[in-house]
């Protein structure tokens, strides 16, 4: 699951001057869709938004939103920047089904010691089983780097990735050929 909750709200105007508006006042438009429900157009926050964005690979990420009170779970199918501006324009959210069957980019995170090849390993299984990240620590450690397979990953949750790819480094070594 998500470590962070996004505030959104419900019943954006619809159209580029009204999410020019939007923009201008603080919130990102975003289009929320999928598990047999009306697709729904709703406005993030654009300072949290460009948080998550800043700190991890979102794009195939799950995200929790508050919603009218409630909690839904997304996957970010997408997220349009201006190509000049690098400003949010829009976000695409998938919603999902808590035990629903997804792909997702989970961070991975460094203890100290190592440096990170990669910045996130592909995963698959029930929504709710994915975490936001996972930890890769110094006894994963062998001759002097650390594998994907070496990563715990929790039971009902499958890598995507190729168990040879190296994630981590440890600090201060210089990559061998």
């Amino acid at each position: 699951m998500s470590d962070s909750i996004l505030q959104a709200t419900k019943g954006r105007v619809l159209g580029s001057r009204a999410s020019g508006r939007l923009r201008i006042s603080g919130f990102v438009p975003a289009t929320l869709y999928g598990s047999g429900e009306e697709a729904v157009s709703i406005a993030v926050p654009v300072r949290e938004m460009n948080a998550l964005v800043n700190k991890r690979k979102v794009v195939g990420s799950i995200l929790e939103i508050e919603l009218d009170g409630k909690i839904v779970t997304t996957l970010v199918k997408a997220i349009q920047r201006d190509p000049v501006k690098r400003i949010l324009l829009n976000i695409d959210l998938q919603r999902l089904g808590a035990t629903e069957e997804v792909s997702a980019s989970v961070l991975l995170i460094a203890a100290e010691g190592l440096e990170l090849t990669i910045e996130a390993i592909e995963v698959k299984g029930p929504a709710n089983a994915i975490p936001p990240n996972l930890e890769v620590t110094l006894d994963m450690l062998l001759e002097g780097s650390v594998v994907a397979s070496a990563v715990k990953m929790p039971k009902a949750v499958k890598m995507l990735t190729d168990a040879d790819v190296v994630v981590a480094k440890e600090a201060g070594l210089e990559p061998t050929e």
